[in-house]
């Protein structure tokens, strides 16, 4: 089922009136807000999904709380280059969630996003889950809220992209340092 959203994202479901009685068709990614949310879980059912799949394992508890973290990880990473992009995006009437409900909200919205995850990696911890070490898990979090309330649409493109693009190496560069 989760495999229907890559497929569908571009292809064109809605049908809407505009007053002039031309019918326009939408996209997923056109609903206001929602197109880098399903850049996000298109990754993470790449990363999560797939391989569950081609194992023939069902998903249980441990992976769901596995693929909410990787969900908010990448979901931050995409909505923070909405944050910088803002005012391009509002002159292209790209609705994206810094465009509808602002930056500052923005920030609140992926902080509790992020809280949420670790509280719920650390719950799954005590309770024995098979979920991704807090080693690896906090520092990458605290890493992205400290960029989530740091970075402006001011902030160099350069900044952007080496320390949003360059944190999503980070996992995988500490688990081979310190698990291995």
């Amino acid at each position: 089922m989760g495999g229907l959203v890559p497929l569908i994202y571009g292809l064109p479901l809605f049908p809407w009136r505009h007053s002039t009685g031309l019918v326009h068709w939408y996209r997923i990614k056109d609903i206001p807000g929602m197109k880098a949310w399903l850049v996000c879980s298109s990754i993470t059912y790449a990363v999560v999904a797939l391989p569950l799949s081609y194992a023939a394992r069902l998903p249980d508890l441990s992976v769901m709380i596995t693929a909410l973290w990787l969900l908010i990880f990448i979901g931050s990473n995409s909505h923070m280059f909405d944050v910088r992009d803002v005012e391009s995006d509002s002159q292209k009437g790209v609705a994206t969630l810094p465009q509808l409900v602002g930056n500052r909200a923005t920030r609140i919205i992926l902080t509790g996003f992020n809280s949420l995850t670790i509280l719920l990696l650390v719950w799954g911890h005590v309770n024995a889950l098979q979920v991704p070490e807090l080693a690896i898990t906090l520092p990458n979090t605290l890493l992205t809220l400290l960029y989530i309330w740091t970075l402006t649409p001011k902030t160099p493109r350069q900044v952007y992209n080496i320390w949003i693009d360059g944190i999503l190496f980070l996992p995988a560069l500490m688990t081979g340092t310190f698990f291995s």
